[in-house]
């Protein structure tokens, strides 16, 4: 399962610092790897908030399982994002992305979160307030 809280925020150098600290904070908490998805759709296929959408042309994963801040490419790109398949941390992703001139003609998302699975007898679950100080709660002055 997914959570997915949604809120256009500008992925730069200057704000990377921040994003860095609530990952760190989320691996922490959760003990669960973070992962960094990017989408990108053509410009004219934008997909809207809480529809269906259509697959996007080309997207890259990137996970995070330490607080070092490193990343591991979990799913490479294949077209316009392939040149990001070698970012490590996301200073170098902000860069790179800034740099790609080929995205003048996309949208990109980029969904940063943690994959929850359903407890079981053994693991146990999260109720609200754990999924809350666990998953979300790093990224509250994004959602706010």
């Amino acid at each position: 399962q997914s959570l997915r809280m949604e809120k256009e925020v500008v992925v730069n150098e200057s704000n990377c610092t921040q994003i860095d600290s609530a990952i760190r904070e989320v691996l922490l908490h959760s003990g669960r790897p973070v992962v960094l998805s990017l989408d990108a759709y053509g410009f004219n296929q934008v997909p809207e908030p809480d529809t269906e959408r259509l697959p996007p042309y080309d997207w890259v994963e990137f996970v995070a399982h330490s607080q070092e801040g490193n990343f591991q490419l979990g799913q490479p790109g294949n077209e316009v994002l392939a040149q990001l398949n070698n970012c490590t941390n996301l200073s170098e992703l902000a860069q790179r992305l800034e740099r790609l001139a080929e995205l003048d003609y996309f949208w990109v998302n980029l969904t940063i979160g943690i994959r929850l699975q359903y407890g079981t007898s053994v693991s146990g679950s999260w109720g609200a307030a754990e999924i809350w100080q666990n998953a979300l709660e790093p990224w509250n002055p994004w959602v706010g």
